[in-house]
């Protein structure tokens, strides 16, 4: 039987966000996609968080499932959680495919600007919040209904748990040095447009990993797996049936090889 695929959405998103994923995988294999803690039907008690207690939740899913190991997929906030997972259950994870993330702990200039959100967000609420990270999270070449979209998912968080999950990334530690201890068969993609965090930094990210294949996605942002679904798909499904990626044979524009970069 198939490996199960645990999708990981990113901040401030939920499972929806990755509908043309669970559409394409699930006559295939268990799929899996919840709401994170803090995000659309997610848990929402013990405050403060810690991504440990995101971790902590996935655990106790499958747990309850009857899951002993999973493919799992994060994307950005979800690819924090993956590696803290990874540090705590390393067993339960057959394959890793991480998406517009980092490993690293947040800089303070970037703590500073996460305060300025957080209090944005308490004087005026999330609306003007959710229209501006709209634009951020996608690529120049968006339309206006995948724009919609990722404003619905944000507006159904509200302010309250919106800065309590900022809160946890803000204090999330420096996983750098754990990526080499990732045995996995990995992968990384990349929005060659992502904004919040660019190719060159999962790049990095990847060549840091022993077994990981790279792959920069033309003419997406942040939200790879949204704007590019069946560039994405495609990834996804020759890294989950083969681990190995002959990424000429998908699409132009990707990479030829684990680190050789398309322009």
């Amino acid at each position: 039987m198939n490996t199960p695929i645990l999708f990981l959405h990113g901040f401030p998103f939920n499972g929806s966000l990755w509908k043309p994923q669970i559409e394409f995988f699930q006559d295939k294999r268990i799929v899996l996609a919840p709401d994170l803690r803090g995000h659309g039907s997610g848990p929402k008690e013990n405050k403060p968080w810690m991504l440990l207690d995101f971790v902590d939740d996935l655990h106790e899913l499958l747990v309850k499932a009857k899951i002993d190991h999973v493919t799992m997929c994060g994307h950005s906030m979800g690819g924090y959680i993956a590696l803290e997972f990874i540090r705590k259950y390393p067993h339960m994870i057959s394959s890793l495919i991480l998406v517009g993330s980092r490993a690293d702990a947040d800089s303070n200039e970037m703590k500073e600007q996460r305060h300025k959100v957080l209090e944005r967000i308490r004087k005026e609420g999330i609306k003007g919040f959710a229209a501006d990270f709209s634009k951020t999270v996608l690529s120049d070449e968006k339309n206006e209904d995948v724009k919609t979209t990722v404003q619905q998912m944000i507006l159904k968080n509200s302010p309250e748990d919106i800065m309590s999950v900022i809160g946890a990334m803000a204090a999330r530690r420096d996983n750098t040095s754990l990526l080499k201890e990732v045995t996995c068969p990995t992968m990384v993609v990349v929005g060659a447009d992502d904004k919040v965090t660019s190719w060159g930094v999962n790049h990095s990210m990847a060549r840091r990993i022993t077994n990981c294949q790279f792959a920069k996605v033309p003419h997406a942002g942040h939200l790879v797996s949204l704007e590019q679904p069946e560039k994405f798909n495609a990834l996804l499904d020759t890294f989950l049936n083969f681990h190995t990626l002959d990424l000429k044979e998908l699409a132009d524009g990707y990479t030829s090889s684990p680190f050789a970069l398309q322009h």
